[in-house]
């Protein structure tokens, strides 16, 4: 594989988190980069480093995010709430619904190189979407086990 060009929003650490999708199948990870990006002013939104297009040996693109590493040790969890909390506040201020709130999405990720503790920040806005008129608008997405319950009401509608 070889490198095409990358694109890197300033610091940049020594480890992080790659997600990486094949250019032509990769409508949900561009949409995701371009969500971190509106939401990268908030410290409980993980951060997204950049990206890059790398060429496989048969010539085919790769779109790679570069994100907050990730890593979890047991301490604080009501000021870990209340940053999640602080993190879906921010979101909906924005104008928007995340659409896949689930445990798997919230990274825990060191501020600070040198620090011994864990933020918890929100990740995954692949399925997110501006909150104009979105139940009206839109079939329900995400991971069912953890719809909202008007979720689960406007699937019932739809049978």
């Amino acid at each position: 594989m070889k490198e095409q060009g990358s694109r890197f929003a300033g610091f940049c650490p020594r480890v992080m988190a790659v997600k990486s999708s094949y250019t032509s199948q990769c409508e949900e990870l561009k949409k995701e980069k371009t969500f971190l990006d509106v939401l990268a002013h908030s410290p409980f939104i993980v951060r997204c480093f950049g990206d890059d297009i790398t060429i496989t040996d048969d010539n085919q693109q790769i779109l790679n995010v570069f994100l907050e590493c990730l890593g979890l040790r047991e301490p604080q969890v009501r000021r870990y709430t209340k940053s999640i909390l602080r993190g879906i506040y921010c979101i909906h201020e924005m104008g928007f619904v995340h659409c896949d709130l689930k445990p798997q999405n919230i990274l825990p990720v060191k501020e600070y190189e040198n620090d011994d503790d864990f933020v918890p920040k929100i990740a995954d806005f692949g399925l997110s979407k501006r909150a104009d008129n979105w139940i009206s608008n839109t079939p329900a997405v995400g991971s069912p086990d953890y719809w909202a319950p008007e979720c689960e009401i406007m699937k019932i509608q739809e049978q």
